[in-house]
């Protein structure tokens, strides 16, 4: 029998000389001796209850300003200070303030480059970045591509090369709410005095808010987390009638891609006598599927062709919703 070498991602078969898994595309270390089923393969990921046991372990003892990662099967997590920017790779030589040195935990033998991969911290919020690495850097199985940072979460998944860590970051409220203000772009001879009648609570108000809503749970099940519950925390009309004041958790991602993305639809189509109808064309159809597939490139451009067929189709009515709904996100 042919020597065989096994992926330490998905544990599936390969050839011996195969340089990324044929089932899930992820690189394989040939530096390596070929994986036999009776040795040991990288841990599995950590359940939605096993993140829940360790956030509850270790997040009151993290000291403020930090978060941790877990490193392949080691028990105890390194603690790591926020800063501007944390270096992730192998820095013996010469190691920075602001790095991360994975040196001791086997790293070069799984492919991690010296300067791997970055997280960066804004606000409150982190993101990673892979720095041009040779073996590329994996974000919950899903590869990122060079040049862009993706929003990391409590309890993702991070390969470097074939170098597992996971994520536990401390969530406060301040991180996750948004507050945005959104304008009632019709006009109905005194309606905007009484915006906020049972009404248009019901027939306006309630879809668009349920819209954002779908379209941040594609956006988690797209990079494939956990889906959340979103919370209206406050709706208050603003001192023009038009104007609403909305205050959402667990929803900036939303926001910030209907802003980039979908605002410039909807107003290329504004002030139509009825967008319902020319929403139907075959122009507009053409558009909407474009700025569909552009979020989900910037959410999660690893798919595969047929996760990305099946989130366009999930996608499509929320955006739907926000093109044709009388309320606008309006851009900061």
């Amino acid at each position: 029998m042919n020597d065989v070498i096994f992926c330490l991602v998905c544990h599936h078969k390969n050839a011996a000389d195969a340089k990324v898994c044929s089932f899930c595309g992820a690189p394989i270390a040939q530096s390596l001796p070929a994986e036999r089923t009776t040795q040991k393969m990288a841990s599995i990921p950590i359940s939605p209850a096993g993140i829940e046991s360790l956030n509850k372990r270790y997040l009151p003892q993290l000291p403020d300003n930090s978060f941790a990662l877990f490193v392949m099967d080691e028990p105890n997590p390194l603690v790591v200070e926020n800063s501007e920017a944390i270096y992730l790779g192998r820095f013996t030589q010469n190691p920075a303030t602001s790095s991360v040195d994975l040196t001791n935990f086997g790293a070069a033998e799984l492919g991690v480059s010296r300067s791997h991969a970055r997280i960066t911290w804004t606000d409150g919020v982190y993101h990673l970045e892979d720095l041009a690495s040779t073996n590329g850097t994996w974000l919950n199985y899903q590869r990122l591509a060079f040049g862009k940072s993706y929003e990391l979460h409590n309890g993702d998944i991070i390969l470097l090369g074939q170098f597992q860590l996971t994520v536990c970051l401390p969530e406060s409220v301040h991180k996750w709410e948004v507050t945005f203000d959104a304008r009632r772009n019709r006009t109905v001879d005194t309606v905007y005095l009484q915006i906020l009648t049972p009404f248009f609570m019901q027939t306006v108000l309630s879809k668009f808010l349920q819209s954002i809503v779908d379209f941040q749970q594609i956006c988690l099940q797209c990079r494939g987390q956990n889906t959340e519950d979103i919370h209206i925390l406050s709706v208050k009309s603003g001192e023009e009638g038009p104007l609403l004041h909305i205050s959402l958790d667990k929803a900036n991602e939303a926001i910030n891609l209907i802003r980039k993305w979908v605002n410039p639809l909807r107003q290329a189509y504004a002030g139509l006598a009825s967008p319902e109808r020319e929403v139907e064309g075959p122009v507009f159809q053409k558009e909407l599927l474009q700025t569909v597939e552009h979020i989900l490139l910037d959410v999660n451009p690893g798919l595969d062709n047929d996760a990305h067929k099946e989130f366009v189709q999930h996608l499509k009515p929320a955006v739907m919703t926000l093109i044709t709904s009388e309320l606008e996100i309006i851009s900061p």
